[in-house]
């Protein structure tokens, strides 16, 4: 497990230490402190996420060149592993391992398996369909080791669909030619997405069943086809009908400039009392249908590759009851390492074992109950 962290110059951080003494490490503090900033280091640390999608320059501090994240992962009793990653605004990346310099940005990925849960999390689900596709992507990559691949392939021909729709003439047989091809690839990566609901849903009966929520009772996930007139899902009937649809739509999406039907346009929907959770039921109940599909997710990646499991929790306990918060605690204790936030120093009392720091404008220290 992760034992040591050190950061530095990493947004309001200045330097800060963290020594793990049992499994489970909860920062406390009022909004705006650091608690977030502490879980994003330790989750690009731990998977190199991040580094990409934003602005490397803006996780540095301001007046500062470098920013550095460092980590030491515990093998066993006797050998530990040693990782610092640089952050620099002229030079990039670079990651020393033991004293080693590496190209490695993701060393902490072959020990384990890790996950960070927002604070919104309702927005994850609730938002747009570009969310909730965003999630079933993330999920079925990381279940199934094929579906990165077929969702790539996909993504490669769709983009040179885009492109040939947005010339100015075009080639009517190469047009055909596209639409073929993305039915074809669209049925592989639909087979995953669907089967990755079936497997979502029948895990989320088992976490419903612990807590007990009424109004998520007997909850089923729904594949939503988008414009397409699909009941049940068969592989050579989807893409059939897809393909007609694609044909029947190139006018149309060389008038718009963008293509209208497909895997890029479909979403999900959770069902519950014959009503969308998403459109029909509160923020709460919400929060809560969040938190448990995020617990289905977890347990089926966990179950399925036996890797070490580590948890970055922002707030997690927000917004829920006591005795959601109480069943909530008790199920998460099943996980190899925790690192959590908040504000309320009551949920602290939901742990035994557990490390407290206190984060006040960047630092931290022991957490002293008033």
């Amino acid at each position: 497990m992760l034992a040591k962290v050190w950061i530095q110059n990493f947004r309001n951080i200045n330097q800060l230490n963290v020594v793990k003494q049992n499994k489970y490490i909860f920062f406390i503090g009022k909004n705006n402190q650091g608690k977030t900033t502490i879980l994003e280091a330790i989750y690009i640390l731990l998977t190199g996420g991040w580094l990409k999608e934003k602005d490397r320059n803006a996780l540095i501090q301001f007046s500062k060149e470098r920013a550095v994240i460092g980590g030491e992962w515990q093998l066993n009793e006797e050998e530990q592993k040693q990782v610092y990653l640089s952050l620099s605004k002229s030079e990039g990346v670079s990651v020393v391992i033991n004293k080693q310099c590496s190209r490695d940005k993701k060393t902490f990925t072959k020990n384990c398996f890790t996950d960070y849960l927002s604070s919104d999390i309702n927005r994850q689900f609730q938002d747009s369909a570009a969310q909730r596709r965003h999630f079933l992507d993330t999920f079925c990559t990381q279940y199934f080791t094929e579906y990165r691949q077929s969702l790539n392939r996909f993504q490669s021909v769709c983009k040179q669909k885009n492109a040939w729709i947005k010339q100015d003439v075009v080639d009517q047989k190469h047009g055909d030619i596209l639409n073929k091809q993305l039915a074809i690839l669209s049925g592989s990566v639909l087979e995953y997405r669907i089967e990755g609901l079936r497997r979502l849903s029948e895990f989320f009966k088992k976490t419903q069943e612990i807590f007990f929520v009424d109004i998520l009772e007997n909850i089923q996930f729904k594949y939503m086809f988008h414009r397409l007139d699909i009941e049940e899902f068969s592989r050579p009937l989807y893409q059939e009908v897809l393909f007609n649809k694609l044909q029947e739509d190139k006018q149309k999406e060389r008038f718009l400039g963008y293509s209208l039907v497909g895997p890029h346009r479909d979403d999900f929907d959770a069902i519950s009392h014959d009503q969308s959770v998403f459109r029909f039921f509160s923020k709460g109940i919400n929060r809560v249908f969040a938190v448990l599909t995020k617990l289905a997710h977890w347990d089926l990646v966990s179950e399925k590759f036996q890797q070490p499991l580590i948890l970055l929790l922002d707030d997690i306990f927000a917004e829920l009851d006591s005795e959601v918060k109480t069943k909530l605690a008790t199920y998460l204790k099943k996980y190899d390492q925790l690192f959590l936030t908040g504000v309320n120093s009551e949920d602290i009392g939901l742990f035994n074992d557990i490390d407290v720091y206190q984060v006040e404008k960047g630092k931290i220290h022991c957490y002293e109950a008033a």
